[in-house]
């Protein structure tokens, strides 16, 4: 039985880190993803690049020792600025802790508190659960799973994103699924499924996800820094996590 308290580290700026500061980081993502990641070319180059660019981290630890972490990078399209989840993974052993969504929201309304604008939040996944998770973060995501509506402007907003970040790769519209971003295999044999039936049958009702090469793209307007900080002491008063540690 695990009872160790969950401590948190919040990086905002990976390239402003000291030596001692930034291999703290390196080595908490390389150990978790030695754990969780199989052979995925694409991912570990991310790795190793984890903190060129305008980036920044949350970590995770239970007696010192690194259990999950979260690394997003900061993103402008035109005039409008956002973050894209580049790297992130918990320990299985750890997973179902409210671990992933603790790394989130501890960093990002510290970032966002005094903004004059909402931010965009993009990610790319092909796991219902993450969908779940990072949505929710968000005042709206499209593609939303269950609704063939879509707000237009958010999907141009979108289609910019994507090809921003993957111009190489075909983007299959209105699904957001593009191709050829997951090595086979990337995540393991097994891939993770939702507990409830209605939204892993949705998720992957899109034909094209049945290639596990392919990844589905998401994109949404942020909620406020309040409301995002509220729904962090919300899991921090159920559990008792210890304090976040700020580094910037």
């Amino acid at each position: 039985m695990l009872t160790s308290e969950i401590t948190y580290e919040v990086y905002l700026r990976l390239n402003a880190l000291s030596d001692a500061d930034r291999e703290r980081v390196r080595s908490a993502v390389a150990a978790v993803s030695k754990v969780v990641v199989s052979e995925n070319p694409r991912y570990w180059s991310s790795l190793m690049a984890f903190d060129a660019g305008d980036k920044g981290a949350a970590l995770a630890f239970a007696n010192d020792q690194p259990v999950g972490f979260w690394v997003v990078e900061r993103l402008h399209v035109g005039d409008v600025a956002g973050f894209y989840t580049v790297l992130t993974n918990v320990l299985p052993a750890y997973q179902g802790k409210h671990i992933a969504w603790e790394l989130r929201t501890r960093f990002l309304p510290i970032e966002t508190e005094n903004d004059e604008r909402p931010r965009f939040y993009t990610f790319l996944t092909r796991n219902p659960r993450s969908w779940q998770l990072n949505a929710s973060l968000c005042k709206s995501a499209i593609p939303d799973i269950f609704d063939e509506d879509f707000d237009a402007d958010l999907l141009e907003l979108g289609k910019r994103a994507a090809k921003q970040l993957f111009p190489g790769n075909h983007l299959e519209l209105p699904s957001m699924v593009i191709s050829d971003v997951y090595p086979p295999l990337c995540c393991g044999a097994k891939e993770q499924h939702h507990r409830q039936s209605d939204i892993e049958s949705t998720f992957f009702a899109t034909p094209s996800l049945r290639r596990r090469e392919n990844g589905r793209f998401f994109i949404g307007m942020l909620k406020s820094a309040a409301e995002l900080r509220a729904m962090t002491g919300g899991h921090l008063s159920s559990r008792g996590a210890s304090e976040m540690l700020r580094r910037a």
